[in-house]
């Protein structure tokens, strides 16, 4: 992705856009739609048992992680990142170097 006048765009050569479409209670693990196919795999436990669906190659799962090489000031063990979970990685996966993750988001303005 590259970096003009302050904001990154994910259009560019190396960016993909997914959306993130459900939480967990916890706001620690985000369900998300990949348009690109086989992007990501997870198979999708929220049908009936009898609904006989395999592996989704257009779902996936962040979750927020603590990774120190990301650490950006004193060393506070909390999570500073969200990231593709190993059970979803498909095509882009941590052994290509090509896993995903979240950089941006919509912008919420705040209130005066």
């Amino acid at each position: 992705m590259f970096l003009t006048n302050g904001k990154l765009y994910a259009y560019y050569l190396g960016g993909h856009t997914v959306l993130i479409v459900g939480c967990s209670s916890s706001a620690d693990k985000f369900l998300y739609i990949d348009p690109w196919a086989g992007g990501s795999k997870l198979k999708y436990e929220g049908a009936p048992a009898d609904a006989g669906l395999g592996v989704c190659t257009y779902l996936g799962m962040f979750e927020a992680i603590y990774d120190r090489a990301r650490a950006v000031e004193m060393p506070i063990i909390s999570p500073n990142m969200i990231r593709q979970t190993a059970a979803s990685e498909g095509s882009f996966n941590s052994t290509g170097g090509n896993f995903q993750e979240v950089v941006s988001g919509p912008l919420v303005p705040r209130k005066p």
